[in-house]
């Protein structure tokens, strides 16, 4: 499954944009919240265009492998947790378990969870979360991120097109997974599965 346009314009508005790497936890970031830059690095408008176009990819397959159920709505709002908390720290989150569960309510509310840094309520985080929780319960309704074409009904499985055709052979079974090729050639799978993968902000 594939992040929406209101989905990529969300994460894009709660991580900011700068082409020069700034202070970030441990290291450094730099663009769309890209983790990983080095001190006094700059980068162009369309190389921080690319590095958010990779991340965001790492991202869905993420969620889509760990929560493979989903409208668009919730995987839009999972999507953007994800990409601030880390693929581990969402793969074992009581949001995904809630959400696996189909307890949709306490999923929502579990995004509220993760509003702390150092074990201090963060403003900012505080306002990120709130936002991620309504869109996975309301969806983007007539805000700043109405969505022409909400999703609507049942919950349904994950959609087949770009990354979502990759994992639309995902299998669980015994806690085993049958995953598309794709993914090894890729390489994406093993950096998730090492929890490898990790953006904090």
């Amino acid at each position: 499954m594939q992040l929406s346009s209101n989905g990529r314009k969300l994460i894009q508005e709660f991580e900011g944009f700068s082409l020069t790497a700034y202070p970030d936890a441990a290291g450094y970031s730099i663009g769309y919240g890209h983790y990983g830059a080095a001190k006094g690095q700059t980068i162009t408008r369309e190389e921080a265009d690319k590095l958010f176009k990779n991340d965001v990819v790492k991202y869905e397959v993420s969620v889509s492998l760990t929560t493979p159920v989903a409208t668009q709505d919730q995987f839009d709002a999972m999507t953007s947790l994800t990409y601030n908390i880390g693929t581990a720290g969402f793969a074992k989150s009581t949001v995904a378990v809630r959400h696996n569960m189909k307890d949709y309510t306490g999923a929502a509310d579990a995004f509220l969870m993760w509003n702390k840094s150092q074990g201090e309520i963060l403003p900012v985080l505080d306002v990120r979360r709130k936002k991620e929780r309504n869109i996975y319960l309301n969806g983007y309704g007539n805000g700043p991120y109405s969505n022409p074409n909400p999703v609507s009904g049942n919950i349904p499985i994950a959609s087949k097109s770009g990354v979502g055709q990759m994992i639309a052979g995902l299998v669980a079974s015994g806690g085993f997974y049958l995953i598309y090729s794709q993914y090894i050639k890729t390489g994406i799978l093993g950096s998730i599965l090492k929890g490898q993968l990790r953006k904090l902000s």
